[in-house]
């Protein structure tokens, strides 16, 4: 599973820096998608569970957990649907669908690599945790 392990850590490290940034400067990523600045702490706190899941990404991909992996792809590309919906309701702005452009991006690399690896005969390589 190398190319799906390259996928989930690069996706790690996306996550763990743009967690990072969000939750120390977090009007600053909001200034470069047009939208307001707050003094709110909501957006530190998703920066927070955002770096959060790149470290799992990042501590989990050597692994091998293929189920992990596609779960990874599901969710990610279930965030764009999240986004609109929350967009189109009115809950948020536009804008919003912007953050949503590194996740399918990041799923698709992840999907690939899946299918690139079982091609190549290491389709089901995994630890003892998931059995």
């Amino acid at each position: 599973m190398r190319r799906t392990t390259q996928s989930l850590r690069w996706f790690g490290w996306y996550a763990v820096s743009t967690g990072l940034l969000a939750a120390l400067a977090p009007n600053l990523i909001l200034g470069l998608f047009g939208l307001p600045a707050t003094s709110e702490v909501w957006p530190r706190v998703a920066g927070m569970l955002i770096g959060f899941i790149g470290i799992l990404h990042m501590n989990v991909s050597p692994i091998n957990l293929q189920r992990y992996a596609l779960a990874t792809v599901v969710l990610r590309l279930s965030v764009p649907l999240i986004f609109g919906w929350w967009v189109l309701s009115g809950l948020g702005p536009w804008q919003l669908l912007f953050f949503a452009g590194a996740d399918v991006v990041g799923a698709l690399a992840t999907l690939w690599g899946l299918r690139v690896d079982q091609q190549t005969g290491n389709p089901r390589q995994t630890s003892a945790i998931a059995r």
